[in-house]
């Protein structure tokens, strides 16, 4: 959802098996837990329907009517100023600042860095850096289509031809990746 647009699809297939959707899987723990008022939707569309409720539509209704579009509205600053408590750009977060948080991006060494954590150098050289994306995949998302999984079968790691060089890592090559807390490959 945005300020000029929200858009449902309907749903392709039911759950198979066990599957569940989050909401009803954190609902589920939360009634276990004894925090049932803080979930009183007993489902994830009994959700929707309440945020929907202040257009005048259930769920349902916005997936029939594929979606709902607004008036795009540029330079809206002008009328309204900002999302911040100055109404201006805040390059330096009052709401952080406000909170207690640093109001500025502060750079912090990663605790499993050479700098972070030295005595791990040794036995674990590089950083890991994941998330990185490649398309048409992101994340763990279409890899079960056929055709864009054909290209890249399976798993990628990307390293500096420097580093790949000194480590004797070829392209196309298997490689395993070991971290403090796992060994993968």
């Amino acid at each position: 959802m945005t300020p000029s647009f929200c858009v449902a699809c309907p749903r392709g297939i039911e759950p198979l098996h066990e599957r569940r959707n989050p909401y009803d899987f954190w609902r589920g723990l939360a009634v276990r837990l004894g925090q049932k008022e803080h979930w009183p939707w007993e489902t994830v569309d009994q959700v929707w329907d309440w945020c929907l409720a202040p257009v005048g539509l259930t769920f349902q209704q916005l997936v029939e009517k594929n979606g709902l579009f607004g008036q795009r509205e540029y330079r809206r600053y002008e009328r309204f100023g900002f999302g911040t408590p100055s109404g201006k750009v805040e390059l330096r977060s009052s709401i952080f600042e406000d909170l207690g948080c640093e109001p500025l991006p502060v750079y912090r060494e990663m605790p499993h860095s050479p700098a972070g954590s030295p005595h791990l150098h040794k036995d674990y050289p590089l950083v890991l850096i994941t998330g990185s994306r490649f398309t048409p995949m992101y994340h763990s998302e279409q890899r079960q289509i056929e055709k864009a999984r054909k290209p890249n079968p399976d798993p990628l790691v990307t390293l500096h031809p420097d580093t790949a060089g000194e480590l004797g890592v070829a392209d196309g090559d298997w490689v395993k990746v070991a971290t403090p807390q796992a060994v993968f490959g």
